[in-house]
């Protein structure tokens, strides 16, 4: 293989339904050896639904979205003079002040936040019963048995059990999700409206925390299937002022340059599992329709490019980046929405030879570079874990490539490094 050289660029990365990606600079890395052929990556799909007749998609009613934001993390309370309102429960995914446009932008952590929400309309006596710590005679947080877990997440989120159990608070031992703290509920109000186009529902949310914090507003975006069968999309969150938590990358005193050079190239690498899928930084235009294969009904094109020499040095590479685990999570794809095949590789091993599905993400111009703010957490020993967050901002559409554009949202990014036997590699990196 031949070794990408050090560069500075900034990477737009995947543009969806409701926003878009982030740039980050590069520099090469040493290679670990690997083994002589790595395992194909899939992973279990939940089986799409049947996409609705288009003249018959379920028509909305203030009834149904009530219900659409209510799961989300919503409850109902009567107010002094007797009228119903909604009201958004703390810790639910309509605290989520970061956008996101892929689930797998939210966390497990995200994920067990808004399952926690969803047992709150259960009685406390049988709460403590179904989710008790299985170690403890006492409640110690809430502990959720994860077959339980995963089936009323992916009912409303397209999340892979992959995704799920990647990080705390999954247990592998005891197959479940557990977390030491209950957390309580809000008393925020919630105003509403609704558009609907085909299937695609459009729901526009007016939050007040007052006087906790200030109001803000938010778009919530889901896909109906049947009265009574909806997954979420993207949620789009407005506040009044942007937070600016975190230091600017020059003002990050505790990272290492080693660390610092992971985190570049995993941004670049991340792409090529969601932007530029197929297509690889300096490398040789190499797609060539001839040099194909179906497969399970997606169209792989074999790799003719300069830069890698077949399935392992693709593999050995881009694990020099990504724990082993983290790559099986990132080649697992989605190839549409509907169709027989949901989910499977994008980067495929056949006969040694390095094959991809192309896709292109698009890009996001609306991002500001210079904005980002990290913030660094120690997990367990400072040379073992380090959860590291980036705060990303972006302005509106009108005003990209205008003098100093105010931010009118952000996102954030999540990093995890661990350092193993091989040094350190990025175990986790959910990024808009």
């Amino acid at each position: 293989m031949k070794p990408l050289f050090p560069v500075l660029l900034a990477l737009l990365l995947a543009l969806s339904a409701c926003g878009g990606k982030t740039p980050a600079p590069v520099t090469s890395a040493p290679v670990p050896e690997a083994p002589a052929s790595a395992p194909e990556t899939s992973a279990p799909a939940t089986p799409a639904p049947e996409p609705p007749d288009e003249q018959h998609y379920p028509q909305a009613d203030d009834a149904l979205v009530r219900e659409i934001v209510k799961t989300y993390g919503a409850r109902e309370e009567v107010g002094p003079d007797g009228v119903s309102r909604l009201v958004a429960v703390e810790a639910s995914l309509l605290d989520h002040f970061s956008n996101w446009d892929s689930v797998k932008e939210l966390t497990p952590m995200a994920f067990y936040s808004w399952f926690l929400t969803t047992t709150y309309q259960e009685d406390l006596d049988q709460r403590r019963e179904r989710y008790s710590h299985p170690d403890l005679e006492e409640m110690d947080g809430i502990f959720f048995p994860q077959d339980l877990f995963e089936e009323r997440v992916q009912r409303y989120f397209r999340a892979s059990s992959l995704q799920l159990r990647s990080d705390a608070p999954y247990d592998p031992q005891r197959q479940g999700y557990w977390f030491p703290l209950s957390l309580g509920i809000g008393e925020s109000a919630i105003e509403y409206s609704y558009t609907q186009d085909n299937g695609i529902l459009t729901i526009d949310l007016s939050l007040d925390y007052s006087p906790r914090s200030s109001p803000y507003t938010g778009r919530l975006t889901v896909i109906l299937f049947e009265e009574d069968r909806w997954e979420y999309l993207c949620w789009k969150c407005l506040p009044q002022t942007m937070p600016q938590t975190g230091k600017l990358r020059e003002e990050v005193d505790f990272l290492t340059p080693e660390h610092w050079e992971l985190l570049d190239k995993a941004m670049l690498y991340y792409s090529y599992f969601t932007v530029n899928g197929g297509s690889f930084y300096g490398d040789t235009s190499w797609q060539d329709p001839a040099l194909s294969v179906e497969i399970d009904g997606v169209q792989y094109l074999k790799y003719t490019g300069t830069l890698y020499q077949g399935w392992d040095d693709f593999y050995q590479d881009v694990c020099s980046v990504f724990t082993p685990e983290y790559f099986e999570q990132l080649n697992t794809v989605d190839f549409g929405l509907w169709g027989s095949l949901t989910q499977g590789p994008l980067y495929r091993n056949i006969d040694g030879d390095l094959y991809c599905a192309p896709r292109d993400g698009g890009g996001n111009p609306a991002y500001l570079p210079d904005a980002d703010r990290y913030s660094v957490y120690r997990s367990g020993s400072m040379d073992k874990t380090l959860s590291i967050t980036c705060r990303s901002y972006y302005c509106d559409r009108e005003d990209v490539g205008k003098d100093d554009p105010v931010p009118t949202s952000f996102k954030d990014r999540h990093f995890i490094l661990e350092n193993g036997p091989d040094g350190w590699r990025v175990s986790r990196y959910a990024q808009p």
